[in-house]
């Protein structure tokens, strides 16, 4: 018999073969084991609900001086799947003169751990940072783009770099997480001060530093472990809320030759006011013509609104970042000149105007954005990233948006309303609070008529005023200073009414420190009511219809927030052709809950169907245990707005 057929010896060839590939699976798993960059290596649990996470991270951050500093960053991050790859895009952020990045490197590696890609400084794009509005600046950018194939995922990177200073106007904000479904396994961060320069913080879910001090210097020292990753939830609170976070601020600073103390609010608006000394005044001849132009006005108020306008027809919005030109604005003989500046520029200029016909005004700091998070008045430091005008005015203080030339007069609205904002006055730093839009305001008052005939189709003539917060949020602002033609094509992206024609419109706004516009409307309907048989079956509400519904969660961790509140009422008058009548009229609905109130009735006349929708929306935080109310109080609204009225016909 030949050896190659004998069964004990294939057996064993078989065994000797099962043997090396169960110990190569066997070594595999304990190389990645082994390697700290490897898959395997994460946590099951944070490895759940997440799309990456962070290895490790370590920020060190080293005051020199006043004026000189530091930071040093490595960060390992591991990118589970394709929802994470905006964090494959590098992006390293100086500005010439100010910050110099002295070194930059990003290695990738493959799930097993293995080195895929290096990089080094050299290889990153180096570009001017343009924002599409900036005329002037010097920010720049290095950039990188190392998003895998949607097959090649996960993958590991490893980012250090260092930047230096020249010029500590601010100090670094730091998280161990930066958005939802990101966990992370170990992070640090060490801030090292001169003992002359001791540091300034304020944190949030997390505990007090480590501090380590000597002769020379003072270190403080975080230290974060084993943190899962957070869900986004419906209405829920800023993300900055939920998560460790750690705000660092200078007291004595110093940038471009200016010093300053930051210790309290009053010490910020004497350096802003030392940025002010060589501004200048706004030239004569200009201050002439708005002497003249406000000669006549009835009241200070007047006087203001003429010259608010009077810079909305002068000059424009643009970006300028050069060097402390984030803080100090450009002379007004300047934007005098060429007619435009970035929202210092014409803050300060219409500050000046201001003063110029006697009427005092504050440049005012903000944190704007619909989202900003609010001041933190217990921590004096560089929080804003914008600048209004505030004009005392008898009690009814009145707000200037410089930077805009169609925003209505004395409106703020989401963009800076409703937060603590710093005036820089003459006597100090003074922390006051913008207005507040109550639900009395935000309205949005519909009446239309609506004709139908016996095929379901019918003709509506529908008039809308929108006022405060309703205002904004249909973007009136933009849209009453455009173009019919681009009007036009807003509202049949707007109205939500399937099958119309838009026949006439005309839109139309009225002034007031509370804006208002009026939109009326012709429209065609085709098939708006559905015709079976005898029956027709009509959905009365026209063209205001919830459709949304927070999910469930039954899991949920955080509060409700309800950021506006508003009130729509919708009043449309149905005339019905001859010949039909009423099979099923609902009863009036009525839904109350913590959040709002909705209201709706159906009254028929003769042939007239009156259809009434009131919705009041609160603002406010409400607890997490409300939740459940919240999602049972939109879903009973999404099935009011669906309710029909049936007729029968009688031919």
């Amino acid at each position: 018999m030949e050896a190659r057929n004998h069964p004990n010896r294939a057996m064993k060839k078989y065994y000797h073969y099962a043997s090396c590939l169960l110990f190569g699976v066997l070594l595999s798993l304990h190389l990645q084991a082994q390697n700290p960059y490897a898959l395997s290596a994460i946590p099951e649990d944070l490895k759940a609900n997440a799309d990456a996470v962070l290895r490790f991270e370590e920020m060190v951050f080293e005051v020199k001086s006043e004026k000189k500093g530091v930071k040093r960053v490595k960060k390992i991050i591991t990118l589970l799947n394709d929802k994470a790859r905006y964090k494959a895009k590098i992006q390293l952020d100086y500005s010439e003169g100010l910050t110099k990045v002295s070194s930059l490197s990003v290695d990738t590696y493959d799930a097993l751990g293995s080195l895929i890609k290096h990089l080094k400084k050299g290889d990153f794009k180096d570009y001017s940072s343009y924002d599409g509005f900036s005329l002037l600046s010097d920010n720049r950018v290095l950039y990188a783009d190392l998003q895998p194939t949607r097959n090649d995922y996960p993958i590991t990177l490893v980012l250090e770099y260092e930047i230096v200073y020249d010029g500590l106007l601010y100090y670094p904000t730091w998280a161990p997480i930066d958005s939802y479904r990101y966990s992370a396994e170990k992070a640090l961060l060490k801030v090292i001060t001169p003992s002359t320069l001791p540091l300034r913080y304020d944190s949030s879910h997390a505990p007090e530093p480590v501090l380590s001090t000597s002769n020379e210097s003072n270190t403080y020292i975080w230290h974060f472990d084993h943190l899962k990753a957070l869900q986004s939830e419906a209405y829920g609170p800023a993300f900055g809320e939920r998560v460790p976070l750690i705000h660092l601020a200078p007291s004595k600073f110093e940038i471009e030759g200016y010093q300053g103390d930051l210790s309290t609010w009053d010490g910020l608006a004497e350096w802003q006011n030392l940025l002010f000394e060589k501004l200048g005044t706004v030239p004569e001849e200009t201050m002439s013509e708005v002497r003249v132009l406000t000669s006549k006005a009835s009241s200070d108020e007047e006087k203001v609104r003429r010259v608010y306008e009077y810079l909305q027809n002068k000059t424009r919005y643009v970006s300028i970042q050069l060097g402390i030109g984030g803080w100090q604005p450009f002379e007004p003989a300047l934007v005098d000149e060429k007619g435009y500046g970035d929202c210092k520029a014409l803050s300060y200029y219409t500050r000046a105007l201001l003063n110029g016909v006697g009427i005092p005004a504050h440049y005012t700091l903000v944190r704007a954005g619909e989202d900003a998070a609010p001041l933190r008045k217990d921590f004096p430091s560089l929080q804003f990233n914008h600048v209004i005008v505030c004009v005392p005015n008898a009690g009814d203080t009145l707000w200037l948006e410089c930077t805009s030339q169609t925003n209505p007069f004395g409106y703020l609205g989401t963009f800076t309303g409703d937060r603590d904002v710093l005036l820089i006055t003459e006597d100090g730093g003074k922390i006051v609070h913008t207005p507040f839009y109550p639900k009395s305001v935000n309205r949005q008052e519909r009446k239309a008529t609506v004709t139908l005939d016996k095929t379901g189709h019918a003709g509506a003539t529908v008039e809308t005023i929108y006022s405060g917060l309703q205002y904004e949020n249909m973007g009136l602002n933009h849209y009453l200073h455009q173009g019919k033609e681009q009007q036009k094509k807003w509202l049949y992206t707007t109205i939500d009414i399937p099958n119309f024609e838009l026949e006439r419109f005309d839109l139309s706004q009225e002034g007031g420190k509370i804006p208002l516009a009026k939109l009326a409307l012709e429209l065609k309907l085709r098939k708006f009511a559905t015709v079976s048989g005898k029956r027709v079956f009509l959905k009365p509400n026209l063209m205001n219809r919830f459709d949304y519904v927070p999910a469930k969660n039954a899991e949920r961790k955080t509060d409700i927030i309800r950021s506006q509140a508003y009130v729509d009422s919708d009043t449309i008058v149905y005339h019905l052709p001859e010949g039909i009548h009423t099979e099923y009229l609902p009863r009036p609905i009525t839904i109350r809950s913590e959040f709002g109130t909705y209201e709706a009735s159906f009254t028929m006349e003769a042939d007239k169907l009156t259809y009434v929708r009131t919705v009041h929306m609160k603002k406010g935080r409400f607890p997490v245990e409300k939740y459940p109310e919240l999602t049972t109080f939109f879903k009973a609204m999404v099935k009011a707005d669906k309710t029909k009225v049936v007729f029968l016909s009688s031919t």
